[in-house]
């Protein structure tokens, strides 16, 4: 299947989340994962800014995590190993990507700007994206408590690149300018929701 991918963001969220969103076709295998949920939430809804969208076929399942929450890395482990074992004839499920800023100026302040460094990435180099992602996921306790100029060197040398904070300021203003779009009862991550209604309990069925 072709990608599918939304950046998201929230002024008063508390985190900055990620949504996948997998076409998943039955009977074609199936791993279940269990993951505890964590506290994080939102104040206000998120805003979608979509950057390629392509129909999705099979059921397709859209999960909220969050870059600094450890059980959403669990997730986002749990759907990398489901995808290196899906066979090759398998579709590649589409990928919903929604970046909620967080404005409260504590712990998590600087999901804004990681949201905007990685709208621009998506755009420039793919391959960056996916790699810098994993990174965010697998590194969480080396980046989360970074102010914004150590977070930016950071990101900068995992991605090889220089870029400094003007660089992606029209990125940080086009987020804060998106719409609002998020299902109303999404109070905390990970949140796994099919055809718009919030899955009770946390067991994913992964291809």
């Amino acid at each position: 299947m072709a990608l599918l991918v939304v950046l998201n963001a929230a002024l008063l969220g508390v985190a900055a989340l990620v949504a996948l969103r997998t076409g998943i076709i039955p009977g074609q295998g199936e791993h279940l994962v269990e993951i505890e949920q964590s506290a994080f939430a939102y104040r206000e809804e998120p805003t979608d800014i979509v950057l390629e969208t392509t129909p999705a076929t099979g059921e397709t399942y859209v999960l909220y995590t969050n870059y600094a929450c450890p059980y959403c890395a669990e997730v986002h482990a749990a759907f990398a190993t489901a995808r290196a074992d899906a066979t090759s004839s398998l579709p590649q499920p589409n990928v919903v990507r929604l970046h909620f800023l967080d404005g409260n100026g504590g712990r998590f302040a600087t999901q804004e700007l990681v949201s905007a460094y990685m709208l621009r990435l998506w755009r420039e180099d793919q391959t960056k994206f996916y790699s810098l992602e994993n990174e965010l996921f697998e590194q969480q306790d080396d980046w989360v408590t970074l102010n914004e100029t150590a977070l930016l060197v950071w990101l900068n040398e995992r991605a090889g690149l220089g870029w400094t904070a003007d660089d992606i300021a029209a990125e940080r203003k086009e987020l804060l300018d998106a719409q609002a779009n998020s299902p109303e009862d999404l109070t905390e991550v990970p949140s796994l929701y099919s055809d718009g209604k919030l899955h009770s309990g946390l067991v994913y069925a992964l291809v």
